[in-house]
């Protein structure tokens, strides 16, 4: 489907081989992929035809053709590794070859965008802050990007790492991680209704790992502008995208060093034209009869803030523990913050028997512990069964001598149990899901150390 053609480097004129794919439909814009140490196999061939077919016109430079012309392989023979990784090294891991990168990006028609694999996941980080063009970029397992860390992208970047890549050790992913996790913060910039729904876009962003500030358009010019800082992103909202105070600011903003994303209601303007980037939150009526509140606008707004919100949690690789972190307080923090251990009553508080003890000392011992169920132990003092209140009214019916019985019989044998260490959440989940009043804390040997009742989530504010 595609060709090779030939780029030339500005830098000094040398000639790049580039595999070319056509677009075959509609043309959506144009995509530069960066290989990995084993140059353009037939894989990255497939994935840029794949990519035209979706139109998108796409280019993958041969980025060590100053090193072997046209070089591409798959086999993972050790030495050839090794031979690959020079020539990578030989690049400075990227830096050396971003003339080839600019010349497939100058050749493309905007917007333009870029992806890189591994040894390319690094330049692609490197081109996002180094070379110019472009619209977007997406790195994927770019280990060395870690040597790099003080570039800052110049446009809207994602990364790619792999928590237990063999091939990058965790200090690695973990200071590239924090390095652009301090970098920038989002700013929220709106007036009157869309200044609502910016304020709970940011607070949103903050709560899920991204830093964000809402910026008073009014004073933004009068001092306050100098919180925003270079490598932030504006975010402006304005359904008309004319809004007179947003449009004053904008030439601030644009004085810069920081991405501006729009989202407006109207394509047509100055903010949707002016921006970085815009996203169309445009509507066909407001729900309004009078169609002058803005109603249907601002939660279309809304979705679009949250949805920014979501990518970007699942981007960070934001958990319930980070989450935990910032809402200590409410329902949501003890639930995320507390542990099985600290809800669970004490071993002491647990009726424990044996699964020949008969029904009536059963419950003799329930109420002694004031109990809702007895735990059952075998002789190694592992858990063997639990007996519940239920248990003996279901079972009373049908044996009217059950006081004078073993246990044995009616125990259930296997009951639901859960890890001590487990969080709370998870308690309150295996409880509705089983519907079941009380919960065995078992240790890594399955012995009982503790017991969760239902009558104590109210205590600890969990229900």
């Amino acid at each position: 489907m595609g060709e090779t053609v030939q780029l030339v480097s500005a830098k000094d004129g040398f000639t790049f081989e580039a595999y070319r794919a056509p677009t075959t439909d509609a043309r959506r814009g144009g995509l530069v992929i960066c290989h990995a140490i084993w140059g353009v196999t037939p894989h990255l061939r497939e994935l840029a035809d794949g990519y035209a077919e979706a139109g998108y016109e796409t280019l993958v430079p041969s980025l060590f053709d100053r090193f072997r012309r046209g070089f591409a392989a798959q086999d993972t023979d050790p030495a050839l590794m090794a031979r690959q990784n020079g020539f990578a090294e030989k690049t400075l891991w990227g830096v050396e070859v971003l003339d080839a990168v600019q010349a497939a990006i100058d050749a493309l028609a905007p917007p333009t965008f870029l992806m890189g694999f591994c040894y390319g996941g690094t330049v692609a980080w490197l081109a996002a802050a180094r070379c110019t063009g472009l619209s977007a970029v997406s790195s994927f397992y770019g280990g060395q990007i870690a040597d790099y860390v003080e570039d800052t992208p110049k446009v809207p970047t994602i990364l790619h790492l792999g928590r237990t890549d063999a091939l990058i050790p965790p200090d690695r992913v973990e200071t590239i991680r924090e390095a652009t996790d301090k970098r920038a913060k989002v700013v929220l910039v709106g007036v009157g209704k869309s200044g609502h729904i910016g304020e709970k876009i940011a607070a949103t962003l903050t709560s899920t790992g991204t830093p964000a500030v809402m910026l008073n358009a009014l004073n933004a010019l009068h001092g306050d502008l100098g919180i925003v800082c270079d490598g932030d992103v504006a975010l402006i909202l304005s359904n008309s995208g004319e809004t007179d105070e947003l449009v004053n600011v904008f030439p601030a903003l644009a004085r810069l060093d920081v991405r501006i994303v729009a989202i407006t209601g109207n394509r047509e303007s100055f903010l949707a034209k002016n921006a970085h980037i815009h996203l169309d939150a445009s509507v066909e009526r407001e729900a309004c009869p009078l169609e002058l509140a803005p109603t249907a606008s601002t939660t279309a707004m809304l979705v679009l803030g949250d949805a920014l919100a979501m990518t970007l949690l699942e981007a960070r690789g934001f958990t319930r523990e980070d989450f935990a972190k910032f809402h200590p307080n409410g329902k949501l923090g003890r639930t995320l913050l507390l542990t099985v251990d600290q809800i669970m009553r004490s071993p002491d508080q647990i009726a424990r028997i044996t699964p020949t003890t008969v029904v009536r000392e059963v419950l003799f011992e329930m109420a002694r512990r004031r109990a809702g169920c007895a735990v059952a132990l075998a002789e190694d003092g592992a858990l063997a069964g639990i007996f519940t209140q239920g248990d003996f009214a279901r079972h009373l019916e049908k044996n009217p001598n059950l006081l004078e019985l073993p246990v044995t019989p009616f125990l259930t044998r296997k009951p639901i149990t859960i890890r001590s260490g487990a969080l709370a959440y998870e308690v309150l989940h295996i409880l509705e899901r089983h519907r079941i009043d009380d919960l065995v804390v078992v240790d890594a040997a399955n012995k009982p150390v503790g017991i969760v009742d239902t009558q104590d989530l109210a205590r600890f504010r969990l229900v």
